[in-house]
């Protein structure tokens, strides 16, 4: 089955070196911190910006991406560009409206942000949940384990009629808080891996 948007002559093999690089992602060593502490400020957290790659997975779609994602308290934006730096779709969000944008131009508006994204790219991601669980907050989750450091190690969510899950295979400390550095998601023969480069966070 084709992509539904261009794909470029070395995506797979830069899919496959990202996704080896991802795995070996180890939790970074932290001094342990106390989860109901931890989990008031990541509620305390309103806005940020996180930027990184995104490998994805599944037996229709395989793309290496950038992600750009920008949180604000009442909306949210997801920015996807290829590493050529060419965009391939811009979500905006507010609570029960999605505005998505294409890299070709095209504009399109519906209520349930993942399901227009799955229907204009072929990506299935759960983007309505990200906002928090970018984060590492287990907002709506069905069931969540912690680690050693006190932080979210796991967490599965029921989105229709299959089961998300979310690892958290890294953390790094930015100010005086643990974010996530390195995740994976999979549900079903999807895997997205999710490496968080650059955060820059504001109450």
């Amino acid at each position: 089955m084709c992509s539904r948007f261009t794909r470029f002559p070395f995506a797979i093999l830069i899919l496959t070196l990202f996704l080896s690089a991802c795995s070996s992602v180890p939790l970074t060593p932290q001094q342990s911190t106390n989860w109901d502490k931890h989990q008031t400020q990541l509620e305390t957290i309103s806005r940020y910006q996180v930027t990184g790659k995104i490998g994805y997975q599944s037996p229709e779609e395989r793309h290496s991406l950038n992600f750009q994602w920008i949180q604000k308290p009442n909306s949210s934006q997801l920015l996807l560009t290829t590493f050529l730096g060419q965009t391939v779709i811009k979500a905006s969000m507010t609570e029960g409206h999605t505005i998505i944008e294409t890299g070709d131009g095209q504009t399109f508006e519906g209520q349930d942000p993942g399901r227009l994204m799955y229907g204009l790219t072929g990506l299935n991601l759960p983007i309505g949940y990200l906002g928090d669980w970018i984060k590492g907050l287990p907002t709506d989750a069905d069931d969540f384990d912690l680690n050693e450091l006190n932080t979210v190690d796991h967490l599965v969510k029921q989105i229709g009629q299959t089961n998300w899950h979310l690892r958290y295979n890294s953390y790094i400390e930015k100010g005086q808080v643990l974010l996530p550095s390195s995740m994976k998601l999979t549900q079903q023969k999807t895997t997205i891996k999710i490496i968080a480069s650059n955060w820059t966070v504001s109450q």
